[in-house]
């Protein structure tokens, strides 16, 4: 979509990348090299295209991806969590999906404290959470973050979101951190997507397998740990939203990416993970589910305005 830029701003930047646009995405099975192409693509997040605040007239298919908080992992997690916090009450207004581990260690004082340095975004309605399998740790916080059963949707503006939580029983150990899916969980969401309101844009917003964060998890991966797997019925469940859903939103891996498996679909299906939003100290906004998006650095001030002081 054309977009006009002010002067001082415009300049050429290439479209987000797309990037593991595999032969048989039927397996969801990339080959070694697309997925290290993909990492290797995405693992330094790159600030694109125009601010979502110089463009409110698109505010009703806008919102902000963030996942993989880990509050409580240590006092600089937490610092960056409130400035996550921060730079979207300054940079967006729209609906914000967060895509699990929220706390590092599933306690109610890590829930409490995610509660204070994200009410002015849970007192507003703008944050939709599901669950990560660090949730699930500890005290058990699923519920606490997503009251009810396992496939949700609501509608936000012109967006359908579907929320899908895929966490299971055996998250509650730290050596099982692989996700869950039933049949019904499947079933459940392509009726969700099935039942959008004409028009919408609708998104999936889930954990999916993604590139290895580190040398050690690939080495897991090869021995087969069973926290290091992908997804299991990942594959059925793409195959069942194919030209139902604009995009699947994605946390787990602390590797920031972009998967596309069927680019030339009509209405092709985009897979994005958030990486650490608090980690890597940034995260991707995007102007609707099936435009490109834009990552911010926490700690850049808006242009023209004070930005507000940062711990």
């Amino acid at each position: 979509m054309a977009t006009s830029l002010p002067a001082n701003r415009r300049r050429s930047a290439p479209p987000e990348p797309v990037c593991c646009a595999w032969t048989d995405p039927a397996t969801y099975k990339p080959p070694a090299a697309a997925a290290a192409r993909c990492a290797q693509i995405t693992a330094r997040p790159r600030k694109r295209h125009l601010r979502l605040r110089e463009s409110r007239g698109m505010s009703a298919t806008a919102f902000v991806h963030v996942s993989d908080l880990h509050i409580g992992l240590s006092p600089a997690v937490d610092r960056a969590a409130e400035r996550l916090c921060q730079a979207l009450l300054r940079e967006h207004p729209g609906p914000v999906l967060l895509s699990g581990d929220v706390t590092h260690n599933g306690r109610r004082a890590e829930m409490e404290r995610f509660r204070h340095l994200f009410g002015p975004l849970i007192r507003a309605e703008r944050l939709i959470v599901v669950p990560g399998n660090h949730d699930r740790l500890g005290d058990d916080l699923g519920q606490a973050l997503m009251t009810g059963g396992r496939v949700q949707a609501a509608q936000a503006g012109g967006l359908f979101i579907v929320r899908l939580d895929s966490t299971g029983e055996h998250n509650r150990r730290w050596l099982d951190g692989h996700g869950e899916i039933t049949g019904l969980d499947i079933d459940e969401a392509e009726a969700a997507l099935r039942g959008a309101p004409p028009g919408a844009q609708t998104i999936l917003n889930h954990p999916l397998p993604l590139a290895h964060d580190n040398p050690v998890e690939a080495l897991v991966s090869l021995l087969g740990w069973p926290s290091a797997r992908e997804l299991r019925n990942g594959a059925l469940l793409l195959s069942r939203i194919r030209g139902l859903c604009d995009a699947v939103l994605h946390g787990h891996r602390h590797v920031p990416a972009e998967i596309a498996p069927w680019p030339s679909d009509p209405r092709p299906l985009r897979i994005f993970s958030a990486g650490s939003s608090t980690l890597q100290r940034s995260f991707r906004a995007f102007r609707s589910a099936r435009a490109p998006a834009c990552w911010i650095p926490l700690d850049e001030p808006a242009a023209g305005a004070g930005a507000p002081a940062l711990a």
